[in-house]
Protein backbone atom coordinates (compact mmCIF):
# COMPACT_ATOMS: atom_id res chain seq x y z
CA UNK A 1 0.00 0.00 0.00
CA UNK A 2 2.90 2.28 0.73
CA UNK A 3 3.98 1.93 -2.88
CA UNK A 4 0.55 2.85 -4.09
CA UNK A 5 0.51 5.95 -1.90
CA UNK A 6 3.81 7.05 -3.32
CA UNK A 7 2.64 6.34 -6.82
CA UNK A 8 -0.50 8.50 -6.53
CA UNK A 9 0.95 11.31 -4.41
CA UNK A 10 2.15 13.41 -7.40
CA UNK A 11 -1.33 13.13 -8.95
CA UNK A 12 -2.89 14.37 -5.71
CA UNK A 13 -0.47 17.28 -5.64
CA UNK A 14 -1.31 18.15 -9.24
CA UNK A 15 -5.04 18.04 -8.45
CA UNK A 16 -4.56 20.28 -5.43
CA UNK A 17 -2.50 22.71 -7.48
CA UNK A 18 -5.12 22.75 -10.24
CA UNK A 19 -7.88 23.42 -7.72
CA UNK A 20 -5.87 26.26 -6.23
CA UNK A 21 -5.36 27.84 -9.65
CA UNK A 22 -9.08 27.54 -10.48
CA UNK A 23 -10.03 29.22 -7.22
CA UNK A 24 -7.37 31.87 -7.71
CA UNK A 25 -8.63 32.85 -11.15
CA UNK A 26 -12.25 32.72 -10.06
CA UNK A 27 -11.55 34.93 -7.07
CA UNK A 28 -9.16 37.46 -8.53
CA UNK A 29 -9.75 37.60 -12.25
CA UNK A 30 -13.27 36.51 -13.16
CA UNK A 31 -16.31 38.82 -12.93
CA UNK A 32 -17.86 38.74 -9.50
CA UNK A 33 -14.63 37.48 -7.95
CA UNK A 34 -12.33 39.25 -5.53
CA UNK A 35 -12.01 42.23 -7.84
CA UNK A 36 -15.69 42.84 -7.13
CA UNK A 37 -15.05 42.06 -3.47
CA UNK A 38 -12.15 44.49 -3.49
CA UNK A 39 -14.34 47.17 -4.98
CA UNK A 40 -16.99 46.54 -2.34
CA UNK A 41 -14.39 46.79 0.42
CA UNK A 42 -13.04 50.01 -1.09
CA UNK A 43 -16.37 51.79 -1.32
CA UNK A 44 -17.42 50.67 2.16
CA UNK A 45 -14.12 51.87 3.60
CA UNK A 46 -14.66 55.34 2.14
CA UNK A 47 -18.34 55.55 3.09
CA UNK A 48 -17.60 54.54 6.68
CA UNK A 49 -15.20 57.45 7.11
CA UNK A 50 -16.19 60.64 8.90
CA UNK A 51 -15.72 62.53 5.62
CA UNK A 52 -18.05 60.24 3.64
CA UNK A 53 -20.07 63.21 2.38
CA UNK A 54 -17.01 64.61 0.62
CA UNK A 55 -16.70 61.38 -1.35
CA UNK A 56 -20.32 61.45 -2.49
CA UNK A 57 -19.91 65.12 -3.43
CA UNK A 58 -16.91 64.36 -5.65
CA UNK A 59 -17.78 63.70 -9.32
CA UNK A 60 -14.36 62.08 -9.79
CA UNK A 61 -14.92 59.66 -6.91
CA UNK A 62 -18.45 58.80 -8.03
CA UNK A 63 -17.27 58.26 -11.63
CA UNK A 64 -15.29 55.16 -10.69
CA UNK A 65 -18.55 53.37 -9.79
CA UNK A 66 -20.53 54.12 -12.96
CA UNK A 67 -19.83 50.87 -14.83
CA UNK A 68 -22.40 48.06 -15.03
CA UNK A 69 -20.13 45.84 -12.95
CA UNK A 70 -19.77 48.47 -10.24
CA UNK A 71 -23.54 48.97 -10.17
CA UNK A 72 -23.92 45.23 -9.56
CA UNK A 73 -21.51 45.53 -6.65
CA UNK A 74 -23.37 48.50 -5.17
CA UNK A 75 -26.70 46.72 -5.61
CA UNK A 76 -25.46 43.73 -3.64
CA UNK A 77 -24.33 46.06 -0.85
CA UNK A 78 -27.68 47.82 -0.43
CA UNK A 79 -29.35 44.44 0.08
CA UNK A 80 -26.73 43.25 2.59
CA UNK A 81 -28.29 43.36 6.05
CA UNK A 82 -24.89 42.71 7.60
CA UNK A 83 -23.94 46.29 6.74
CA UNK A 84 -25.08 49.07 9.08
CA UNK A 85 -28.23 50.70 7.71
CA UNK A 86 -26.64 54.15 7.74
CA UNK A 87 -23.85 52.93 5.48
CA UNK A 88 -26.38 51.19 3.21
CA UNK A 89 -28.11 54.55 2.83
CA UNK A 90 -24.83 56.08 1.66
CA UNK A 91 -24.49 53.28 -0.88
CA UNK A 92 -28.05 54.01 -2.03
CA UNK A 93 -27.10 57.63 -2.56
CA UNK A 94 -24.03 56.57 -4.54
CA UNK A 95 -26.08 54.17 -6.67
CA UNK A 96 -28.41 57.02 -7.61
CA UNK A 97 -25.49 59.36 -8.26
CA UNK A 98 -23.94 56.98 -10.81
CA UNK A 99 -26.87 57.69 -13.17
CA UNK A 100 -26.42 54.20 -14.60
CA UNK A 101 -29.93 52.99 -15.58
CA UNK A 102 -29.08 49.51 -14.32
CA UNK A 103 -29.33 50.97 -10.83
CA UNK A 104 -33.02 51.79 -11.25
CA UNK A 105 -34.36 48.28 -10.67
CA UNK A 106 -32.46 47.59 -7.41
CA UNK A 107 -33.40 51.03 -6.08
CA UNK A 108 -37.07 50.32 -6.83
CA UNK A 109 -36.79 46.91 -5.16
CA UNK A 110 -35.36 48.51 -2.04
CA UNK A 111 -38.18 51.04 -2.07
CA UNK A 112 -41.05 48.56 -2.42
CA UNK A 113 -39.98 45.18 -1.00
CA UNK A 114 -40.44 44.89 2.80
CA UNK A 115 -38.18 41.83 2.81
CA UNK A 116 -35.34 44.09 1.66
CA UNK A 117 -36.10 47.41 3.37
CA UNK A 118 -37.43 45.96 6.66
CA UNK A 119 -40.10 48.68 6.38
CA UNK A 120 -37.43 51.21 7.33
CA UNK A 121 -38.61 54.72 6.28
CA UNK A 122 -35.02 55.95 5.97
CA UNK A 123 -34.06 53.22 3.50
CA UNK A 124 -37.25 53.75 1.51
CA UNK A 125 -36.97 57.55 1.53
CA UNK A 126 -33.40 57.46 0.24
CA UNK A 127 -34.30 54.89 -2.41
CA UNK A 128 -37.10 57.13 -3.67
CA UNK A 129 -34.86 60.19 -3.57
CA UNK A 130 -32.10 58.38 -5.51
CA UNK A 131 -34.56 57.43 -8.25
CA UNK A 132 -35.25 61.11 -8.79
CA UNK A 133 -31.74 61.48 -10.23
CA UNK A 134 -32.78 59.64 -13.39
CA UNK A 135 -34.19 62.61 -15.25
CA UNK A 136 -36.51 61.90 -18.18
CA UNK A 137 -36.32 58.16 -17.52
CA UNK A 138 -39.78 56.66 -18.03
CA UNK A 139 -38.84 53.37 -16.35
CA UNK A 140 -37.92 55.24 -13.16
CA UNK A 141 -41.16 57.23 -13.15
CA UNK A 142 -43.25 54.10 -13.78
CA UNK A 143 -41.63 52.30 -10.85
CA UNK A 144 -42.14 55.32 -8.60
CA UNK A 145 -45.84 55.39 -9.51
CA UNK A 146 -46.14 51.72 -8.53
CA UNK A 147 -44.42 52.52 -5.22
CA UNK A 148 -46.72 55.49 -4.63
CA UNK A 149 -49.79 53.26 -4.82
CA UNK A 150 -48.36 50.87 -2.23
CA UNK A 151 -46.77 53.30 0.22
CA UNK A 152 -48.67 54.68 3.21
CA UNK A 153 -45.84 56.49 5.02
CA UNK A 154 -46.35 60.20 4.40
CA UNK A 155 -42.65 61.08 4.48
CA UNK A 156 -41.79 58.37 1.96
CA UNK A 157 -44.73 59.39 -0.23
CA UNK A 158 -43.39 62.95 -0.22
CA UNK A 159 -40.02 61.68 -1.47
CA UNK A 160 -41.69 59.63 -4.21
CA UNK A 161 -43.75 62.61 -5.38
CA UNK A 162 -40.73 64.90 -5.30
CA UNK A 163 -38.75 62.44 -7.43
CA UNK A 164 -41.59 62.17 -9.93
CA UNK A 165 -41.37 65.94 -10.28
CA UNK A 166 -37.59 65.88 -10.75
CA UNK A 167 -37.78 63.17 -13.43
CA UNK A 168 -40.14 65.43 -15.36
CA UNK A 169 -42.30 62.85 -17.11
CA UNK A 170 -45.53 64.58 -18.17
CA UNK A 171 -47.19 61.19 -18.31
CA UNK A 172 -47.41 61.06 -14.50
CA UNK A 173 -49.49 64.25 -14.23
CA UNK A 174 -52.86 62.41 -14.15
CA UNK A 175 -51.63 60.31 -11.23
CA UNK A 176 -50.63 63.44 -9.31
CA UNK A 177 -53.91 65.31 -9.73
CA UNK A 178 -55.89 63.38 -7.06
CA UNK A 179 -53.12 64.23 -4.58
CA UNK A 180 -54.04 67.91 -4.86
CA UNK A 181 -57.11 67.04 -2.78
CA UNK A 182 -55.31 64.82 -0.28
CA UNK A 183 -56.11 65.35 3.40
CA UNK A 184 -52.40 65.71 4.15
CA UNK A 185 -51.01 69.22 3.80
CA UNK A 186 -47.55 67.74 3.06
CA UNK A 187 -48.83 65.56 0.24
CA UNK A 188 -50.82 68.40 -1.36
CA UNK A 189 -47.79 70.68 -1.22
CA UNK A 190 -45.49 67.99 -2.64
CA UNK A 191 -47.92 67.39 -5.50
CA UNK A 192 -48.14 71.04 -6.52
CA UNK A 193 -44.35 71.38 -6.40
CA UNK A 194 -43.98 68.28 -8.56
CA UNK A 195 -46.47 69.66 -11.07
CA UNK A 196 -44.54 72.92 -11.09
CA UNK A 197 -41.35 71.06 -11.99
CA UNK A 198 -43.03 69.04 -14.73
CA UNK A 199 -44.93 71.95 -16.26
CA UNK A 200 -47.05 71.68 -19.38
CA UNK A 201 -50.62 72.67 -20.13
CA UNK A 202 -52.29 70.02 -17.96
CA UNK A 203 -50.13 70.84 -14.96
CA UNK A 204 -50.70 74.57 -15.33
CA UNK A 205 -54.45 74.10 -15.65
CA UNK A 206 -54.52 71.99 -12.48
CA UNK A 207 -52.43 74.50 -10.55
CA UNK A 208 -54.88 77.26 -11.49
CA UNK A 209 -57.70 75.17 -10.04
CA UNK A 210 -55.69 74.77 -6.83
CA UNK A 211 -55.19 78.54 -6.70
CA UNK A 212 -58.95 79.05 -6.91
CA UNK A 213 -60.06 76.30 -4.52
CA UNK A 214 -57.32 75.70 -1.93
CA UNK A 215 -58.11 77.02 1.53
CA UNK A 216 -54.61 76.93 3.01
CA UNK A 217 -52.91 80.32 2.47
CA UNK A 218 -49.39 78.89 2.29
CA UNK A 219 -50.32 76.38 -0.43
CA UNK A 220 -52.11 79.17 -2.33
CA UNK A 221 -48.97 81.30 -2.06
CA UNK A 222 -46.71 78.47 -3.30
CA UNK A 223 -49.10 77.72 -6.16
CA UNK A 224 -49.17 81.35 -7.26
CA UNK A 225 -45.37 81.46 -7.16
CA UNK A 226 -45.12 78.29 -9.29
CA UNK A 227 -47.55 79.65 -11.86
CA UNK A 228 -45.57 82.87 -12.06
CA UNK A 229 -42.37 80.88 -12.56
CA UNK A 230 -44.04 78.91 -15.34
CA UNK A 231 -45.13 82.18 -16.96
CA UNK A 232 -48.74 81.23 -16.48
CA UNK A 233 -49.88 83.67 -13.81
CA UNK A 234 -53.19 85.38 -14.42
CA UNK A 235 -52.86 89.03 -15.28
Amino acid sequence: MAGHKGRYAPHAVRCSLSLFLVLFFARFLLPGGASAGGEADRVLTDLRKTAWQSYLASPEWVAQYKSDRSVETLSSLIFNRGIHWKVRIRVLQLLGATLNPKGISPLAEMLTDPALNSDCPALKWNSAFALGNFRNNLAASDLLLIALKKEDNTVVREAIIDSLGKIGDAGVVPALLPLLRDTSFAIRLSAIKALGKIGGEEAVSSLRVVLDTEADPYIKYETAALLKRLGAARS
